[in-house]
């Protein structure tokens, strides 16, 4: 009996420790495997509807969906349906300009003939006339005065929002200028320049020119580009038009990166245990 008892609690701590490690293992596949990247913009500035963006993850376009795409096509071809079937309709219903003539015709002229109106009938429609002006205008004045008390909550909403979103925005100055935490905002772009260095492309295919309208503009582009490392690699171009009279961007652009979650634990792990960035967080909480 113990023997069973024995085998029975070895496969269980088996199947347990099978478990964990799976656990483990997927844990270690979601914070060191590289997600890719892609992002490919190309088009013309001068022409904005040939301009088109796609972004993919995994090799999977996430941007535009495609659902969007089958939605615009299916949108497109009603539409034409419809004008197809509008130029059908037209076609045959044509106008008739014949007239067609009754044996009631001179009763139907009878009563189409205006009648002569008597001095009590005018003064009567005259009055009429006054009493509906002066009811317009009391609507009028009506619907003024309930949409003046409408807005009255609206604008007290907004001007409390503003108000909130000043008080805050003079907290964040009144902190970043504070000398206290100088510390702090040195070690928030230490963690911002760590997360460009390791999420930042890898890669950049590009085929563009461009022009800024004047000779002396794109040459201190041009200036500033090369400053750049990536604009004139191997696979880079860029041709700056000194020519061209007008603003323009036409070409094509290529980004490839990779992504891993391990560097957001890491910066987010070392964000919150500092300090200094808990005693900010403290104060404006307590401050709200």
């Amino acid at each position: 009996m113990l023997g069973i008892v024995l085998l029975i609690l070895k496969l269980i701590g088996l199947l347990l420790l099978g478990i964990l490690g799976l656990f483990l293992a997927l844990v270690l596949v979601v914070l060191f495997f590289p997600v890719p990247y892609r992002v490919r913009v190309q088009g013309d500035s001068r022409e904005p509807e040939q301009l088109s963006c796609r972004v993919k993850v995994l090799g999977i376009q996430v941007f535009p969906k495609k659902e969007r795409k089958k939605k615009a096509q299916k949108q497109k071809e009603k539409k034409q349906a419809g004008v197809k079937s509008d130029k059908k309709r037209e076609k045959t219903n044509t106008p008739d300009t014949g007239e067609i003539k009754t044996e009631n015709a001179p009763v139907a002229e009878s009563q189409s003939k205006p009648q002569p109106h008597t001095g009590e009938d005018i003064q009567l429609t005259q009055d009429e006339q006054t009493s509906g002006d002066h009811r317009v205008q009391a609507e009028g004045d009506n619907k003024k005065k309930q949409t003046g008390t409408e807005k009255q909550p609206g604008t007290q909403k907004k001007d409390v929002s503003d108000k909130n979103i000043r008080d805050t925005l003079q907290l964040l100055c009144s902190e970043v200028t504070d000398e206290g935490n100088r510390k702090a905002f040195g070690h928030v772009c230490s963690e911002i320049r760590y997360f460009l260095r390791h999420f930042g492309p890898r890669r950049v295919e590009a085929d563009v020119s461009f022009s800024m309208g004047d000779p002396a503009n794109t040459g201190y582009v041009t200036a500033v580009l090369s400053l750049c490392p990536f604009p004139y690699g191997r696979n880079c171009e860029i041709i700056p038009d000194f020519a061209a009279d007008q603003l323009y961007l036409c070409g094509w652009i290529d980004v490839r990166g990779h992504v891993r979650a391990v560097h957001v634990l890491v910066a987010g792990l070392r964000l919150l245990f500092d300090k200094n960035i808990r005693k900010i967080i403290r104060k404006i909480l307590k401050k709200k």
